[in-house]
């Protein structure tokens, strides 16, 4: 218990001489030693601190690493990034895509052609036949 009194009074001293510094005054060369000690302390101290929680969280991570088994890239699928052009490109097709009764006249131009193609393909073979 008498370090944490020593952390806390050298910590308190810190503050103190940091005051007197903001103010203007001018230190001691001894006394601005001191001052210098316990910057270098207490950086230490925060350095030590940090550090202790980089490991802290470096360790955390590694056991949930172990915990859980990293998936599969042949399983994962790919992401979209283009979700913006996804809407223009819809946007386009919607203003290319003919309407319902346009569509059917193209599906019945279709329809004709294939059946008088394949009527005169079963004609041409028939004549082929008869040869």
């Amino acid at each position: 218990m008498q370090c944490v009194w020593d952390e806390q009074e050298a910590y308190d001293e810190l503050l103190y001489w940091d005051s007197l510094i903001q103010e203007g005054h001018t230190l001691h060369p001894r006394d601005y030693n001191r001052y210098e000690e316990l910057r270098y302390w207490y950086e230490y101290v925060c350095y030590e601190d940090k550090l202790r929680q980089y490991h802290a969280c470096v360790a955390e991570m590694k056991q949930r690493e172990a915990e859980v088994p990293p998936p599969d890239p042949e399983k994962l699928l790919p992401q979209r990034l283009f979700v913006i052009e996804d809407r223009h490109v819809k946007a386009k097709h919607a203003s290319v895509y003919p309407c319902a009764e346009e569509l059917q006249a193209v599906q019945n131009m279709v329809s004709h052609v294939e059946n008088g193609l394949k009527t005169v393909a079963n004609w041409l073979n028939r004549q082929e036949a008869t040869r």
